[in-house]
Formats: structure tokens, C-alpha cells, sequence
């Protein structure tokens, strides 16, 4: 056993080390006092949040590659304090995707009312559908936050509230697929609103509408950005967007 690990009685034992169970020991320490110990079978911490290097210079993400909505607002206020404003972000380029097909490629902005202008441009026909999209994503995305706030209420106030929720939220739950069938008719502008289904993992005929809108980096936000670790954090830690809840975590335990 090395020296310089803690000695129990501890308050509260988390396995594994990615993201969420270190906020769940940052919460524990600084909200409650509490003595956690995190248990880690890699090297370092941080589990999907992790990047690393080839050959010096070929560096891969294996998890979060950009989160959005980090200009400001609750997320980014939240990874503040878990990480006591340690955790740097940088700005994306304006350009921060761009879609691929053999006969067409699209760069997507990172302003959603660009995003629209250059999808009318280059679609025009489809004008009223490409409008009605975004409102749709915007509608679903409010739908999902609501939900998710709602698992959140105590029983007595979540219970009549379920079914009216649910009732507003059937169109987020229709499949991508079904969506783009219903509003869409050229192929190739289905195919290009869908190209982001491999980012959530589920492809146009499995995935929800709403879960789509969620992760459209694009709606309601004026701009994305990506992680960049701290220069100042030790060495000996692996690049990680969660390192910097660390030394939070270790100075309370």
C-alpha cells in the first residue's frame, strides 16, 4: 500500500472515478463534510473525460470531444464549483463541424440562425420545413429539460404533473426518422439534419426526436466550446476535463 494513501474510517466509499462519481465525492465534501474515498483502477482519474497522445503529437479524445452552453448559464456554473474555476474552456471554431457525403459537403456554424440561413440557401424549397426544424428542436429540447426537472419534484407535486408533461412531449418522443419523413422530402437534407446520429449513438429509425434536439450543440446557443485542461495541473494526471476536481476532492477528505 503507498504511503500516501488516506487511512479510514471513511464516510462514504465511490467506485470508479469518471465524471459522475467524482461529483458525487466533490458533492459529498463540500456540501456535507463528508470523508470519501474514490476508488480507481487506472492509472489516473477521470475515466471517459480522458485525452491522450500518439507519437508526441496525434491526440485523441475518448469521450467528450465539445459541450455546449459553457459561455455561461447553470452547466457552466456548476463546473465551476465543482472544480473551484479551475477547469478552462476554449472557444470553438465559428465552423466547428462539417458533414462529409460523396457528391456534397456542409460546414455547420456554431449560431443556430446561420445554421438555418445556410440550410434555406442551399434548400430552398424546403424553406418552411427547415423553420418549423428549428422551432421543433427548440420545443423539444424546453420538453426534455422540463422532464428531466420534473424526476426531480417530490411525489406529491411530480405526480399530476407527469401526465400533462408527457402529453406535450409525444412529438420529442416520435423517432428522428418518423420527424424528418413527415417534414422533409428531398433525401439529402433528411440526411444531413440526421448527420449528428452518431455522436448519441442511435441511428434516425431508433433515436428520439427529442433526444436529437438535446444534443444539437447549435440550438440556443450562441456558440460551442470545448474542455481545455488547466497548463498548471501536475503531471502526473492524464489531460482531463474532470482532473480539476481532484485536489477539491482531495484537500476534503
Amino acid at each position: 500500500m503507498k504511503k500516501d494513501l488516506p487511512q479510514g474510517p471513511f464516510d462514504a466509499i465511490v467506485i470508479g472515478s469518471g465524471i459522475g462519481s467524482l461529483t458525487t465525492a466533490v458533492l459529498l465534501a463540500k456540501e456535507q463534510g463528508k470523508r470519501v474515498l474514490v476508488l480507481e483502477q487506472h492509472f489516473t482519474v477521470g475515466g471517459q473525460t480522458h485525452a491522450f497522445k500518439r507519437r508526441g503529437r496525434f491526440e485523441f479524445d475518448v469521450g467528450i470531444h465539445y459541450i455546449g452552453d459553457m459561455a455561461k448559464g447553470m452547466g457552466r456554473k456548476l463546473f465551476d464549483y465543482l472544480t473551484e474555476g479551475k477547469l478552462q474552456w476554449q472557444k470553438m471554431p465559428e465552423e466547428f463541424e462539417r458533414y462529409v457525403y460523396p457528391d456534397f459537403e456542409f460546414s455547420v456554424p456554431s449560431h443556430p440562425r446561420e445554421y438555418q440561413r445556410r440550410l434555406i440557401e442551399r434548400y430552398p424549397l424546403e424553406r418552411a420545413a427547415i423553420e418549423r426544424y428549428f422551432r421543433d428542436l427548440l420545443a423539444a429540447t424546453n420538453w426534455y429539460s422540463l422532464a428531466h426537472l420534473l424526476d426531480a419534484l417530490p411525489a406529491p407535486l411530480r405526480l399530476p404533473l407527469r401526465f400533462l408533461v408527457r402529453s406535450k412531449g409525444r412529438f420529442a418522443n416520435q423517432t428522428l426518422g418518423s420527424y424528418l419523413d413527415q417534414h422533409f422530402r428531398d433525401p439529402q437534407l433528411k440526411a444531413l439534419l440526421a448527420s449528428q446520429w452518431g455522436d448519441y449513438g442511435l441511428p434516425p429509425a431508433q433515436a428520439a426526436f427529442g433526444m436529437h434536439a438535446r444534443w444539437k450543440p447549435t440550438i440556443g446557443v450562441v456558440a460551442g466550446f470545448r474542455w481545455v485542461v488547466p497548463a498548471k495541473l501536475p503531471r502526473r494526471w492524464c489531460r482531463s476535463s474532470s482532473a480539476p476536481a481532484v485536489p477539491c476532492w482531495r484537500r476534503r477528505r
